[in-house]
């Protein structure tokens, strides 16, 4: 449904890997080398890089990369057309072999989204799966703004 977490817990990604549900990794500091369908993609501070469901990627080379891997599927995340527009919104996940590295402008709002939402996770308080969808919303719009 939905999982978060650091670049450095992420040993799922050091090899070649397909699943069904969305994945945005952003990078803290350092660098990150991601391979996705056989095209490399040089991830740096404040960048982030979306991975639609289904795409093969791993990690091909770190350089002291820290950041955040947050993996949704299409089942939690869309629940009404203003959703699916959102995901979709600028291709920033229906791109077969046209991802990109998107510089973030508003960096510290979306680190400051995932780190909640890995708090949410971990404490799943009342309703934590609302908020969580929210927060997701959140990350979304500054990653369309951004772009």
């Amino acid at each position: 449904m939905i999982e978060i977490k650091t670049l450095e817990q992420a040993e799922d990604l050091k090899h070649s890997r397909r699943v069904l549900k969305y994945v945005l990794l952003f990078c803290t500091s350092g660098e990150i080398t991601l391979s996705v369908d056989e095209n490399e993609y040089l991830i740096t501070k404040n960048s982030v890089l979306t991975i639609t469901s289904g795409q093969i990627h791993f990690i091909k080379n770190s350089n002291n990369a820290t950041g955040f891997v947050l993996e949704f599927t299409y089942d939690y995340f869309c629940k009404n057309d203003n959703d699916i527009e959102l995901i979709f919104h600028n291709g920033l996940f229906c791109h077969f072999a046209m991802n990109e590295v998107i510089p973030v402008d508003n960096s510290e709002t979306v680190l400051q989204e995932l780190q909640l939402i890995e708090k949410e996770l971990i404490e799943t308080p009342y309703q934590y799966l609302i908020s969580t969808h929210s927060r997701i919303e959140l990350i979304l719009i500054e990653i369309n703004r951004s772009k």
